[in-house]
């Protein structure tokens, strides 16, 4: 009988997992009682138990031995009377085509589960395999008491890589600049929005609500309104709270809103939820700006504006301390 290796090329550790699952089937062969069997698959496991052994002492050529030149083999370059080898040779000579005793085959069949064991530790040092490591994790991470020494270390170690990110999430790092914002408007539908039908105004963004007044230079009619809140990237959000045109002497002539009524167009950044009181946006670029549908008011001299401006740090810049500078 010839024993083929379904692993090419062949390997101790290779080897060595076939003696294993030929082992098991054996053992499901010997539960139904099918001895004949159960002979066959416990040779097999043997003769691959045999050639790791062999592997690992450097033989070669062994894929397509009989189990006689495999029996030869071990006698000849291995110590028969070893408890590993001999239980090797009595699997490898028991005879599958006979009658073998039940009592016999129990026995040759105790024997042989220990030899694998054994096999295993000696396999050991020549697979590389370091026991005490590998027992030392099943410990730890598939017992009680190993996930409870494992805790005692992970514990702290989790809460000390998670503190920065929560109070980074919490306490919202600023950084406060003095920025420019910029107001357009013009008179009519078809002229074009211009600098010279704009004025600019500092805006700081400290995360505080402030408003900010732009006197014009003389009352003007305003068909549309635009609205550039910041001139620089970096910022996280926008909120614009009102904005309320005024006439000669400070009379209010009207508060723009910011429900339905009207229609508000936001570029260069993404609106967020918005109602009567308050529009929010977040700047997708440093040239974000907000344009209001028809309003056609006149006489308006003075436009006042509240918003707040949020400049968040990314994480890095807040837990390193860094500080950048915006360039506008």
């Amino acid at each position: 009988m010839k024993i083929k290796m379904d692993v090419a090329p062949l390997d101790v550790y290779s080897s060595f997992h076939c003696a294993v699952s030929e082992m098991e089937a054996g053992h499901q062969a010997w539960q139904n009682k099918e001895y004949e069997q159960f002979v066959v698959l416990l040779q097999a496991s043997a003769a691959y138990l045999a050639k790791a052994l062999l592997l690992a002492k450097g033989e070669s050529a062994l894929d397509e031995k009989s189990l006689t030149e495999l029996v030869k083999v071990i006698n000849e370059t291995s110590d028969p009377s070893h408890p590993v080898y001999s239980s090797i040779l009595d699997v490898l000579l028991l005879d599958a085509g006979g009658d073998e005793k039940r009592e016999k085959l129990e026995d040759v069949y105790g024997e042989y589960r220990s030899t694998l064991v054994n096999a295993r530790k000696i396999l050991v040092s020549d697979l590389g395999y370091n026991d005490k490591i590998w027992q030392k994790l099943r410990q730890l991470f598939f017992t009680q008491t190993g996930m409870k020494q494992l805790a005692v270390v992970m514990l702290p170690i989790f809460v000390l890589l998670t503190l920065p990110v929560l109070i980074y999430h919490y306490v919202d790092p600023i950084d406060n600049y003095e920025i420019d914002g910029q107001l357009f408007w013009k008179s009519k539908a078809k002229v074009p929005f211009s600098t010279k039908s704009s004025k600019r105004f500092p805006v700081i963004s400290d995360n505080q609500s402030r408003e900010y007044t732009i006197a014009l230079d003389s009352p003007v009619n305003i068909f549309l309104l635009r609205l550039d809140p910041v001139n620089t990237i970096g910022l996280t959000n926008i909120e614009i709270e009102s904005i309320r045109l005024l006439g000669t002497g400070d009379v209010l002539l009207r508060q723009l809103v910011f429900d339905n009524s009207m229609y508000w167009s936001c570029d260069n950044c993404i609106g967020l939820e918005n109602n009567a009181d308050t529009y929010r946006m977040r700047p997708t670029t440093n040239d974000p700006y907000l344009t209001s549908s028809a309003i056609n008011q006149e006489g308006v001299s003075k436009i006042m504006i509240r918003m707040r401006a949020v400049s968040k740090k990314t994480f890095w810049e807040w837990l390193l301390g860094i500080d950048k500078s915006l360039e506008f």
